[in-house]
């Protein structure tokens, strides 16, 4: 049987922002958002479609991280199109199969702006978010690295509901912070894995992932 998110994110009531479910051949460098918005997606480094894991489709992005590749993957959403500074009720959802334990610098996924600092950052071991303006850190905040496994995925969800911002591993609330006074409504709201949002990379298997 199918994961619940997985059954949810074919649901055609549900607008998705992106939809990400890393298909392909082994080793192929396409990446398609499958969401009706059809998003450009940019990578750094050499990321990869790979056969050797994977939550569905039999096949998932793979990211060479931290010490050696420098791997990231970006798809944009321009001018505030998940809503943080609007709406400011929104999710990320998804799955990572880390292949190592690495430092609280490797990023694995994260709502790039487009300036210095990213409006979430989920990292190995730290949860970040940018303040109002973007110029720092308003919440940076440690859990444990354990509980994100090098042999089987971990199902990631991130919300957000104008007064907090909220971290799920595996459906079990990890953590809760303050919801910034974001303002600007013309920055990009991407979703972005690795390099794409930040300076090193948490290394391992991604798959089915989306906003809305």
């Amino acid at each position: 049987m199918f994961p619940l998110a997985l059954l949810n994110a074919s649901s055609p009531s549900i607008d998705y922002k992106v939809l990400l479910h890393f298909d392909g051949t082994n080793g192929s460098t396409t990446f398609v958002d499958s969401s009706i918005y059809n998003r450009t997606i940019s990578t750094n480094g050499s990321p990869v479609i790979s056969t050797a894991a994977s939550v569905s489709g039999g096949s998932s992005l793979l990211l060479q991280g931290w010490p050696g590749g420098h791997d990231g993957l970006k798809a944009t959403i321009p001018s505030n199109g998940m809503g943080l500074v609007t709406t400011k009720t929104w999710t990320i959802e998804g799955y990572v199969k880390i292949n190592a334990a690495t430092h609280e610098n490797a990023g694995i996924v994260g709502i790039y702006s487009g300036e210095t600092y990213e409006y979430v950052g989920l990292y190995y071991g730290k949860f970040r978010v940018g303040n109002a303006g973007l110029t720092a850190y308003a919440s940076d905040v440690e859990f444990s690295g354990a509980l994100l496994s090098t042999s089987v995925f971990n199902k990631i969800k991130i919300t957000g509901d104008g007064t907090n911002i909220k971290l799920y591993i595996d459906d079990s609330l990890i953590l809760t912070v303050a919801y910034p006074a974001w303002a600007n409504a013309s920055l990009e709201n991407s979703l972005a894995f690795g390099l794409s949002f930040a300076t090193h990379v948490q290394g391992g298997y991604y798959d089915e992932w989306f906003a809305y």
